[in-house]
């Protein structure tokens, strides 16, 4: 058998996915396999070589001779090219060695030229994915990480990024923030507030909300009091001015790291400019859709940070208006509410249907 038809089996077991997408992968011609002075392969990318071209397996022992590892804590590999370095490693510790390589290609081209089968299972594999699914799927872990300069050199934002990314997500490990949410007084986007508020009180961190929708029933006595819809405004507008005053009142006492406001939070003029002047970060997340709610419009400009469920259309307008920080973060699941249960057949003739709606029931829908 080849190298490669050796590796791959190997790949196969442990990740079959991984093993599947590197059979499809195509020579793209930028990569070059030289022999060393000593004979073993090295690789030659772009001019550069990713190991020695004198005696690569020696140079991945002095690589792993540099590092003190701890053996309770993962490892995490930058760069695998041919892997003389992450051999060399893996025979000096007992730690868990993860690899993050971001070339399909390299890896295949090291399956096809170098004998891994012996470290192959011993590698949690991380090939070609982006950086927001690596943070994602491995934030939580604490790794040692580890830089293979030539690879790092080769792909340099990429490292960058990635490294820069998990050192602040190890920071705000240790970072308990004191964090204000203004609540809407009512709509769809108040459930979403309540499940901003458990999330990050589960990440450890203080949570102090501004709880507009106590005052949904007084909101509500409004239209009541007089049917002349320019009165009702006027008074709709008060009231309004009156909560926003009040979470700037909340604010100053509280002197949070952090406010989040979600979409129909009652802020806006007077009161955002003062809660400005206390030198907090503001963030916006704005859970609707900016056709049918353009009241943005008005106070876009008046927080540090906006976040949408939307991007195309809505980030032009943002562009054109002068937003610079703005960010796509749709809306997700709370898997401690949002699950799978299981219905009696008395619940299923109930709420059993051939066609079923998701979202808030409002008259319009």
């Amino acid at each position: 058998m080849t190298y490669y038809e050796t590796n791959i089996n190997e790949l196969q077991k442990c990740d079959p996915a991984l093993a599947s997408k590197i059979n499809s992968v195509k020579e793209s011609g930028h990569l070059k396999v030289e022999k060393s002075k000593t004979g073993q392969p090295t690789l030659k990318i772009q001019e550069k070589y990713l190991h020695s071209k004198y005696d690569p397996v020696k140079e991945g022992e002095k690589w792993a001779e540099t590092f003190v590892i701890d053996k309770d804590i993962p490892v995490c590999v930058l760069g695998f090219g041919m892997g003389y370095h992450v051999k060399a490693l893996l025979k000096r510790i007992e730690a868990r060695v993860y690899v993050i390589e971001p070339s399909l290609e390299i890896l295949k081209c090291a399956l096809e030229n170098i004998d891994l089968a012996e470290i192959i299972p011993k590698i949690k594999w991380i090939v070609a994915k982006d950086i927001q699914i690596i943070i994602r799927e491995h934030s939580h872990l604490i790794f040692q990480l580890l830089f293979h300069s030539p690879s790092v050199h080769l792909l340099p934002d990429y490292y960058n990024s990635l490294t820069a990314r998990l050192t602040v997500c190890k920071l705000l490990e240790n970072i308990k923030l004191k964090i204000l949410i203004v609540k809407p007084i009512y709509g769809g986007s108040l459930p979403t507030a309540n499940y901003i508020k458990a999330a990050l009180s589960n990440l450890g961190h203080r949570v102090e909300v501004m709880e507009s929708d106590k005052f949904q029933d007084s909101f509500f006595r409004i239209n009541k009091l007089t049917s002349n819809e320019q009165n009702t405004e006027t008074l709709i507008t008060l009231f309004t001015q009156f909560l926003g005053e009040a979470t700037v009142a909340k604010a100053a006492e509280l002197r949070p790291d952090l406010i989040i406001a979600v979409a129909q939070a009652p802020l806006g003029g007077e009161p955002l400019s003062r809660l400005k002047a206390l030198n907090v970060p503001l963030v916006f997340w704005f859970v609707e859709d900016f056709r049918v709610l353009p009241y943005w419009e008005k106070v876009v400009h008046d927080y540090d940070y906006l976040f949408t469920i939307q991007r195309g259309d809505f980030f032009d307008k943002l562009k054109y208006k002068g937003v610079k920080k703005y960010f796509y973060l749709p809306q997700a699941c709370a898997p401690e509410r949002h699950h799978k249960i299981e219905i009696s057949d008395e619940e299923k003739k109930l709420f059993g249907s051939d066609l079923s709606f998701m979202g808030a029931g409002y008259y319009n829908r």
